[in-house]
């Protein structure tokens, strides 16, 4: 029989909302995955992707669990924006949220308190903003969890080539950290560009789901084991001040130390600050749009090449 995707209620403070969510039991027991998407709630390919992934395994043919939720910030998904609008927080910075906070600190721990528990692996789709490019990337990070860095290091050798990182502990506010410390490895998989729902975007999120799923011993099929080269830190840039973003067809991929990515230009035209890459580099993320605001986020880029 195949598994539905039902809505939970789930009590913001303010508001109600309605989330879908398929818990999926496959033929055999095994490891639990967890699958969501839409914690940002404008990156649509991942959105996508996630309810193709309920779609193809909905009737249970593989070892373990399965949870999808294709649309975790339903605030910010019906108002296209990546935050939620209820309370300006961005969901995916927050853990393990509080029972009576903020909108977004109540969305959060309710995944944490009831849908986390009993989870190996939790795999967050992500894509890019109608405002945003990417290079398609997995984000790996190193945990203070002996069990959980052994599965990552699995995971990653069954993946397929192209970007990832596999950032050091205390990344990202600790996030990471605090994941693995329920013994579950977390992974941000980003695959979408300027918004857009194309399937080779879609695809790319469904080949990672399966690869993961290999790796965890929930579908057979060949892995394709072998060390893979990463990127250990990722350098993030911020605006200087209010102005006009002009990026660099140079920072758009792979750049030497000391490449020009970009620079800030004010109203009437002038240069006022101009970004240099600090090392050599991989673009990861960065912003389309010509307006920044002083103290955004603008760009990414990963560095310090390692094999693992």
């Amino acid at each position: 029989m195949n598994a539905s995707l039902e809505l939970e209620k789930v009590n913001l403070g303010e508001k109600t909302i309605s989330i879908p969510i398929a818990r999926i039991r496959g033929k055999l027991s095994g490891h639990t995955l967890l699958v969501t998407a839409g914690m940002d709630g404008d990156e649509y390919a991942a959105v996508d992707a996630a309810y193709k992934v309920w779609e193809k395994y909905k009737g249970g043919n593989f070892s373990g669990t399965l949870l999808v939720v294709p649309i975790v910030n339903i605030p910010g998904f019906e108002t296209g924006t990546s935050y939620n609008p209820l309370d300006g927080k961005f969901p995916k910075h927050i853990f393990p949220g509080k029972p009576t906070g903020s909108p977004s600190e109540r969305l959060i721990y309710w995944l944490y308190q009831k849908i986390l528990s009993g989870v190996s692996v939790w795999l967050d789709l992500h894509g890019a903003s109608v405002y945003e490019r990417l290079s398609p990337v997995l984000l790996m990070y190193e945990t203070e969890n002996r069990e959980v860095n052994e599965r990552n290091i699995k995971i990653l050798h069954a993946l397929p080539k192209g970007i990832i990182t596999y950032e050091r502990p205390g990344v990202w506010g600790g996030k990471p950290v605090k994941v693995g410390s329920l013994g579950i490895s977390y992974i941000m998989a980003e695959s979408g560009d300027l918004g857009a729902r194309d399937n080779k975007w879609v695809n790319l999120h469904l080949r990672w789901v399966e690869s993961v799923m290999k790796s965890l011993g929930m579908k057979k099929g060949r892995i394709n084991n072998s060390k893979k080269n990463v990127y250990r830190e990722i350098h993030e840039e911020f605006a200087s001040q209010n102005g006009l973003w002009y990026p660099t067809i140079e920072g758009r991929g792979k750049f030497k130390k000391n490449t020009i990515l970009g620079e800030i230009r004010s109203l009437t035209g002038d240069c006022v600050h101009r970004y240099i890459a600090k090392r050599d580099g991989q673009f990861l993320w960065g912003l389309e749009k010509t307006y920044c605001r002083k103290g955004e986020e603008f760009l990414s880029y990963g560095s310090e090449l390692a094999e693992i």
